[in-house]
């Protein structure tokens, strides 16, 4: 819970959701925009594997803003607040 509010403080997610990804997917969000999601919720779009790699990196981050593409789900901008 503090490590979510950590992130939330510190960080913005934004995902945009690969066309070919899971079905679930398609059918509540268009795949061509963008949305800001919260650090807990990182897992339901990503996985919880690919949360965790996302929240390692981040403690390494040395710039103000950091992509990471997800050949099945998306991609995640990670921006400095």
């Amino acid at each position: 819970m503090e490590a979510t509010t950590f992130y939330n403080r510190n960080f913005r997610f934004v995902f945009e959701p690969n066309y070919l990804s899971n079905e679930t997917l398609k059918l509540f969000y268009n795949p061509n925009k963008r949305f800001l999601i919260g650090a807990g919720s990182l897992g339901n779009y990503i996985t919880d594997k690919n949360a965790e790699t996302v929240f390692k990196s981040l403690e390494n981050m040395k710039s103000d803003k950091k992509t990471m593409k997800f050949r099945k789900y998306g991609k995640l901008d990670i921006y400095v607040k």
